[in-house]
């Protein structure tokens, strides 16, 4: 239930996001209602009061709220406004988020900011194995491919669980109450030739201090799969309610060149920590050492359980590293990714570049 101050900001909100006509497209496509069902007033500001006093009395306020991000997820004002409700990634509030950014980036800007985090979101995923629980993270780095951590899809490489039970869950959201509002557009791997590439972990990750030792730069901790239905070309929310004026989800794009870690020390963290929904971690000093190949950065950005797989940005949003592993010892000290750069020259020399989206290269 909204308070009368948050439903006119949101009235507000929707009027800036949408016109009349896509109004009537996001309430037809993604809820089932026609608009002349629920207002018949010429001004559009009287029609989203009607609209909106329908959806208070009838309880569809949070499934509103839910399709128009879904139909308009780069917009900066609906993800702010969404973020109470726990409709969209958690930030800092807006004047700690500027501050602790600003700090490393002179030029930072939130609402162009929070567009981009708008779009990442749709991009990244739940990794769940056979057993029903999250078990990591993935993202989209093209139509229908994902990458995830090799670790996290091991026990299915080794054989001991079956690859078409694996699911990758998008879009799932959940209120702030603890009610689940939208299980997830649930995603499984493709039935031929899903398996695209894969490198493993490396003895060297499991010591605390590797001191001068290096893991082969052919060692990386990653698999890319095929996704079946291309996610990537379809809207946020499934082709089940598919908005067909909606933009598509879209896939990450990783730098293609070596990101300077130690001069731009900040790390971003996009994460489905212990199967929740997606999280941003963020530390503007994150990045404590890169290894001598270059193959491996350590940093301090918060992780948790799950979180292997997940993406690591810039305060750009340039997707830098892909995180995989924490300290093993008992007090952990840092958490540890691999360099994108890294993983693109292996996926040059084995000449698997193709395999990502018609804009990675």
């Amino acid at each position: 239930m909204l308070t009368p101050q948050q439903e006119g900001q949101f009235s507000e909100i929707l009027r800036g996001a949408f016109t009349k006509n896509r109004l009537q497209e996001v309430l037809y496509y993604r809820l089932g209602k026609r608009l002349e069902d629920l207002s018949l007033a010429d001004d559009y500001k009287s029609l989203l009061f009607q609209v909106l006093h329908d959806a208070r009395m009838r309880g569809w306020t949070e499934r509103l709220l839910l399709a128009a991000r879904q139909s308009n997820p780069e917009n900066a004002q609906l993800l702010a406004f969404s973020q109470q409700f726990g409709l969209a990634t958690a930030t800092p509030s807006g004047p700690e988020l500027e501050s602790r950014i600003r700090y490393s980036d002179e030029t930072f800007d939130v609402n162009p900011w929070r567009s981009k985090l708008g779009r990442v979101e749709g991009q990244v995923c739940q990794v769940e194995l056979p057993i029903g629980t999250g078990v990591g993270t993935g993202f989209l780095l093209g139509p229908d491919v994902a990458m995830t951590n090799y670790h996290v899809l091991r026990p299915v490489l080794l054989g001991h669980a079956d690859w078409r039970d694996v699911v990758l869950r998008f879009d799932y959201k959940r209120l702030a109450d603890g009610r689940e509002l939208n299980v997830g557009t649930r995603y499984s791997l493709a039935d031929v030739d899903w398996l695209l590439d894969e490198s493993g972990l490396s003895d060297v990750d499991q010591l605390p201090d590797p001191g001068s030792e290096v893991p082969n730069d052919a060692d990386l901790d990653y698999v890319l799969v095929r996704v079946r239905d291309s996610p990537g070309y379809q809207s946020i929310g499934g082709a089940a309610n598919a908005d067909p004026s909606a933009p598509q989800r879209g896939w990450l794009v990783p730098s293609t060149t070596d990101h300077d870690f130690e001069a731009k020390p900040a790390l971003m963290i996009m994460q489905h920590p212990e199967g929740e929904p997606l999280q941003l971690a963020i530390d503007t000093e994150s990045v404590i050492s890169v290894n001598a190949n270059r193959t491996r950065v350590r940093h301090k950005t918060v992780t948790a359980s799950g979180s292997s797989g997940s993406p690591c940005f810039d305060t750009n949003w340039n997707l830098v590293a892909l995180h995989h592993v924490g300290d093993p010892r008992y007090c952990p000290k840092y958490n540890q990714g691999i360099p994108m750069t890294a993983i693109l020259r292996l996926l040059a020399r084995r000449q698997k570049l193709a395999l990502l989206g018609e804009h990675a290269l």
